[in-house]
């Protein structure tokens, strides 16, 4: 993977769901990994590239230089796609099955497991259980996540952040979960 400059807390979240569409379409349109990133425009690369980025803005409201930054293309290019989307998704009929696919496949990817937690509590007690996390009372950012009707805080310090939202990530990996940083 590689590493982006991220800027405000929403974004540490963003860069990676965006990373995820990527890798999805990727596979699913046969494509060798980091294709997305390249600078060509042949229908292959561009079409699976537009319909990221139109999924990441329409369906998640990422901002445009966290996809651009991700796609490793400039912000207008991010813009064009969104001010087409409308048009190709009407009349061009490859643009409209893929953007249909990688929606589809996006979020069976977030569903293959099932959620038995029951109440906020058991959410807590499972991401540290799970993540092997150690949660400081003490400390000043808080994790917010939410997952379906459920969401908890773990709470953390400065200095212990980036070891403790890597292991939320990585326990919530295959949960449709949405992750905040609270200052």
């Amino acid at each position: 993977m590689r590493k982006y400059i991220r800027h405000d807390k929403n974004r540490v979240t963003d860069v990676d769901e965006v990373e995820k569409m990527v890798i999805i379409a990727e596979k699913l349109c046969n494509l060798p990994p980091q294709s997305l990133s390249r600078k060509v425009r042949t229908q292959n690369i561009l079409l699976p590239r537009m319909v990221v980025s139109n999924i990441a803005r329409y369906e998640r409201g990422i901002h445009y230089e966290t996809i651009a930054e991700v796609l490793d293309h400039d912000r207008c290019s991010v813009y064009h796609y969104e001010k087409t989307h409308e048009q190709n998704y009407q009349y061009w009929s490859e643009y409209r099955n893929l953007f249909n696919e990688i929606v589809i496949a996006i979020s069976d990817h977030k569903k293959t497991k099932n959620v038995d937690i029951k109440d906020n509590t058991e959410l807590k007690n499972f991401i540290l259980k799970n993540g092997s996390i150690v949660e400081n009372k003490a400390g000043k950012v808080f994790i917010t996540i939410k997952l379906n009707d459920l969401h908890t805080d773990i709470q953390t310090n400065y200095r212990d952040f980036s070891n403790t939202l890597n292991r939320v990530q990585y326990c919530l990996n295959e949960y449709d979960a949405k992750i905040d940083i609270r200052l």
